[in-house]
């Protein structure tokens, strides 16, 4: 059947609802993917790259988002530019719910107070990374052979991050102004915008949307960045590119230079110390200490306890240093404690489970507190430094704090960024110090503060 024949109507279209122009992705059931180019409570007209074949008028349709609906439309008009090689389709919606009428509703009273500028970065990323995908993906059909795809990505990928890098942090000097009403309903159109390319297709990102454990920052998500954040994850040329991103964005960087820098802080421990003892708390999966064992670098006595409120990130270290051979963590003393931040402020007979250590360590803990309990933590922390420990704590930082707009606004991955002067505040009552922030670099997300017991 020719698409003439199918695109043969005449019919008129009488409009009774105002229509917006809206651009949103849509998935025709069962699988013709689109976009809307305008919306209204009568009905969608939507754009798709291939025809759609029925031999009926009537179809479901889901706008995707967090709130879909679906809806039965029937096709009023029908249009092929040739030049464009692109069909577009003018419906009415029949039989709408009124729970899907008032999603409906919701969309287009949202849309009106969406920021102009703010929806044009969205389009035209948006269709940037749809001319991305297909030429990946065409890539892909001619190219079977692994390191031939990883070889096309590394070639493309600089110029392609470039512009990604571009988009985020435009579209975050836009968000970062917004009032908490206006940053969440732009927060649900870029969803509903790249959720589809950048969710939707992407092992890494799923995750950290779909939250594996019920929380952002989980050991789950740790896991991947150490492990691809120099590797490529994925089946299709298309996923190993966006997982590559995700992995290798600043702060996903510095959260590997963060574990680094961590193991040479036990390391300078365990040479220093007749019988280091160590506390890592907030612990996820301690990596930093898996890969010393790994790398037979324990070759002395460590009393290393690791206290974390998740059981599953805890029993993941046991898990892995069973994994290990007997030989290499032959000298590593550990013990898993399962207690939550609230423990260390209101537990009075924590102090009988805990030691006296030569170095605490948090990493990833304070980008999630409050202020309040920040304080109460440290000073608690503080208390259980041996004489000469030192606590060492992270934070990451408000300055140059890049690809919100990704980690945040599309993935809910929310993080307490402070500056140094706020941290600083925390210690004002911690007597016989030695307070000094460590140098890392200024490509690091992350500011770490040092306190030295004297």
């Amino acid at each position: 059947m020719s698409f003439r024949k199918i695109m043969g109507r005449t019919m008129t279209e009488k409009r009774i609802f105002p229509r917006a122009i809206i651009t949103l992705p849509i998935r025709i059931i069962p699988d013709f993917i689109g976009e809307t180019f305008n919306l209204s409570e009568m009905g969608v007209n939507f754009v798709l790259r291939e025809p759609l074949l029925l031999s009926t008028n009537r179809v479901r349709i889901e706008l995707s988002g967090e709130e879909s609906l679906e809806a039965e439309f029937k096709i009023v008009w029908e249009k092929y530019l040739a030049r464009e090689n692109k069909f577009i389709y003018g419906t009415h919606f029949r039989k709408l719910k009124e729970k899907d009428l008032e999603i409906l509703r919701g969309i287009l009273a949202n849309y009106e107070y969406l920021n102009k500028t703010f929806i044009n970065l969205t389009n035209e990323f948006r269709n940037y990374l749809k001319s991305i995908k297909t030429k990946l993906d065409e890539f892909d059909i001619k190219n079977l052979d692994e390191k031939d795809r990883i070889n096309f990505i590394k070639a493309e990928e600089k110029e392609i991050f470039e512009k990604f890098d571009m988009y985020f942090n435009n579209t975050w000097e836009i968000a970062k102004n917004f009032t908490k009403e206006e940053y969440d309903f732009h927060q649900k159109y870029l969803r509903r915008m790249l959720w589809p390319l950048l969710r939707d297709p992407v092992e890494t990102n799923r995750l950290v949307c779909e939250k594996a454990l019920g929380y952002a920052g989980d050991f789950i998500i740790m896991n991947y960045i150490y492990d691809f954040h120099n590797k490529y994850l994925g089946a299709s040329s298309y996923e190993k590119l966006i997982n590559f991103y995700t992995c290798n964005i600043p702060i996903s960087t510095s959260v590997v230079k963060r574990k680094d820098f961590f193991k040479k802080k036990i390391l300078e421990v365990l040479h220093s110390r007749r019988f280091p003892k160590v506390l890592s708390v907030g612990s996820g999966p301690t990596r930093e200490l898996l890969e010393l064992v790994g790398e037979a670098k324990i070759v002395k006595p460590l009393y290393f306890d690791c206290l974390d409120f998740e059981k599953k990130a805890l029993e993941y270290i046991r898990t892995q240093l069973h994994k290990i051979e007997s030989g290499k963590k032959s000298y590593l003393h550990i013990r898993f404690i399962n207690k939550n931040i609230l423990d260390l402020i209101k537990d009075k007979k924590i102090e009988n489970t805990l030691k006296k250590y030569h170095l605490i360590y948090a990493s990833g803990l304070f980008d999630y507190l409050f202020t309040r309990t920040a304080k109460k933590v440290v000073k608690n922390l503080y208390k259980l430094l041996n004489k000469k420990g030192v606590l060492i704590f992270t934070n990451a930082k408000k300055e140059n704090a890049t690809h919100q707009a990704y980690y945040e606004m599309l993935g809910e991955w929310y993080l307490r960024h402070r500056r140094k002067r706020e941290l600083l505040t925390w210690t004002k009552d911690i007597q016989n110090a030695n307070i000094k922030f460590d140098k890392t670099g200024k490509e690091n997300s992350f500011l770490f503060l040092c306190l030295h017991r004297k």
